[in-house]
């Protein structure tokens, strides 16, 4: 397999369509790692940013595709490093997915002419790890990442894991039961009819997709709000959103569902489609309307729709660790974790458990102090 380091700006358009046909038969779906969202996102980055795309091709078809940045320091530690972050932003590294897009077909050796080409050209510029920010572990990825890193007598360290809201299709909606009890459901549809009489009308969820309309309305609840240009939702702010939408509308993989009574909006939220599930991009709400949690009605709304296309297998929140209660409705949780990858032998090895040994003394020393 031929496997190259090519820098974003220089990536050809047979090398974009090649990594977009990857994408669309990917053995773990990640609309994060996909050309229409890193393009997107890359364009916003401060010019001193340069992002590359390691891609593993055999013949004209792509087998894997990591996008990357070589960076001087890996978080506070002073070590030059390799890391991949869902959005690229510097100010975000607990959002979206960094899980790479592999083929199924050759998987392993796919992702094992990753790693190498990864070492080879980290090596030459003095990087000691490969960090993979909000990796999806305990699927077939981590398995196949696992055994070509085993292959050459390597292995990688899981830094850290937490857990985020999602919902697993039922064989029968019991999604409600399984996370409030009857009392707390009684006072969900009070706040309900609240909602609605405040906002004129009945509340429903109405499918916004496609109506440019629609956009502008959650930006401008996000406005009222004080959050227009809040990096920790998307990392750089409402243009490369627009932009972002435009292109998975394009794609028609792009949902935008609104709970409204009477034509106005209480709470709104977009998501963006791969393979048989959706991930959460973004979610407002009317503030006049706050005390009555119009988020949590929203949630009970979008799950109630989800279950009825049988086309969806799951939901992802992408939730921060921070906003595990903002997700109550959500039953279901997945584990994301970064994994720090040795890229040298000795210091590498040594960089990598020195990182991990002063995590686990900070986080026991939080315990502590709490």
């Amino acid at each position: 397999m031929d496997a190259r380091v090519i820098p974003l700006a220089e990536l050809t358009a047979a090398q974009t369509a090649a990594w977009a046909e990857l994408s669309e038969h990917a053995l773990e779906p990640n609309p994060f790692f996909e050309p229409s969202f890193v393009l997107s996102a890359a364009r916003r980055l401060s010019p001193g940013v340069k992002p590359a795309i390691v891609l593993v091709s055999s013949g004209s078809k792509v087998t894997a595709c990591l996008p990357v940045l070589f960076e001087s320091r890996w978080r506070s530690a002073p070590l030059r490093c390799v890391t991949t972050r869902p959005t690229l932003s510097a100010q975000l590294n607990r959002t979206g997915l960094g899980t790479p897009l592999v083929d199924r077909e050759c998987a392993t050796d796919a992702l094992g002419a990753l790693i190498d080409v990864v070492r080879e050209h980290g090596g030459r510029d003095g990087a000691s790890l490969l960090a993979l920010e909000v990796f999806g572990p305990g699927g077939p990825v981590e398995y196949h990442l696992t055994e070509a890193l085993a292959d050459r007598g390597m292995r990688a360290c899981r830094y850290e894991a937490w857990t985020r809201s999602m919902v697993i299709r039922r064989d029968e909606p019991t999604y409600m039961e399984e996370v409030s009890s009857p009392r707390h459901r009684r006072e969900l549809a009070r706040r309900r009819r609240r909602i609605g009489e405040e906002l004129g009308g009945e509340l429903e969820l109405v499918d916004r997709s496609g109506d440019p309309l629609a956009l502008e309305q959650l930006l401008a609840l996000e406005a009222v709000r004080g959050r227009a240009a809040d990096e920790r939702v998307d990392g750089v702010g409402e243009e490369w959103f627009r932009e972002l939408c435009s292109r998975f509308n394009d794609l028609g993989r792009l949902r935008v569902l609104s709970l409204e009574a009477n034509g106005r909006p209480a709470a709104m939220a977009c998501y963006l489609l791969a393979a048989d599930g959706m991930f959460c991009r973004r979610i407002s709400y009317e503030p006049s309307v706050a005390r009555h949690s119009p988020g949590l009605h929203l949630d009970v709304a979008v799950i109630e729709r989800f279950h009825s296309d049988l086309a969806m297998s799951w939901m992802d929140s992408c939730n921060l660790p921070e906003d595990s209660t903002t997700w109550s409705m959500w039953p279901d949780r997945r584990e994301v974790s970064t994994l720090l990858v040795p890229l040298r032998r000795g210091t590498g090895d040594i960089a990598v458990r020195t990182l991990k040994a002063l995590h686990v003394a900070k986080q026991r020393l939080r315990k502590y102090q709490r």
